[in-house]
């Protein structure tokens, strides 16, 4: 790519030599180039060139060659400048690039880590519901033990209850018919006593 001087005059020589730049149909105007006291060159035309000067002192020579030469000299520095300049915003970009891919590995982690969370805490509390189900159930099989428990004895209390009443109800018959048997037996042996005539 050329630097701005060059490409300036690149443009004014390509439109100076076009056909809608001339002075006329018949006269071209012609270009030459100048240099100035920057050691910038351009392009005048022919027309406009100033009345032709003494002839430079060797002083003013040397100035112009120095500066001719610092203006050499100045472009691959300034090249060079672009160069750096083009390498560092590669760099730059680079740089964002890694930042932007570290960041996103960052983010990825991050995530990794809080659904790891939560599948552990989804874990823990499906395992302390199920500690609690199993828990309710012993609770609720030793309850259903302690009351089959005590309607097992109840029946039996009653059981033995009914037993006992029904022995009793025996011993009350066997002493009743004993009884019934000592009367019978007393009426039986009793002297029978006879009226006289």
């Amino acid at each position: 790519m050329l630097p701005p001087t060059l490409r300036s005059v690149a443009w004014a020589a390509t439109l100076a030599l076009t056909s809608g730049c001339s002075q006329g149909s018949g006269d071209q105007a012609e270009l030459y180039p100048v240099v100035d006291e920057r050691g910038i060159l351009t392009y005048r035309y022919r027309h406009d060139a100033p009345p032709p000067a003494a002839a430079p002192t060797q002083a003013q020579a040397q100035v112009q060659v120095q500066v001719q030469a610092a203006a050499t000299a100045s472009r691959p520095s300034i090249e060079q400048q672009w160069i750096e300049e083009a390498n560092l915003r590669r760099r730059r970009r680079e740089e964002a690039y890694d930042d932007m891919l570290a960041e996103l590995k960052v983010r990825r982690e991050q995530a990794r880590l809080e659904m790891q969370a939560d599948e552990e805490y989804r874990q823990e509390r499906e395992q302390v519901v199920r500690e609690q189900i199993r828990r309710e159930q012993s609770r609720r099989q030793e309850w259903n033990r302690r009351q089959a428990a005590q309607r097992l004895a109840s029946q039996q209390a009653e059981q033995a209850a009914a037993r006992e009443q029904q022995r009793r109800a025996a011993a009350d018959l066997d002493d009743s018919l004993r009884r019934l048997q000592q009367s019978q037996s007393q009426s039986v042996q009793r002297p029978v006593y006879q009226l006289p005539p």
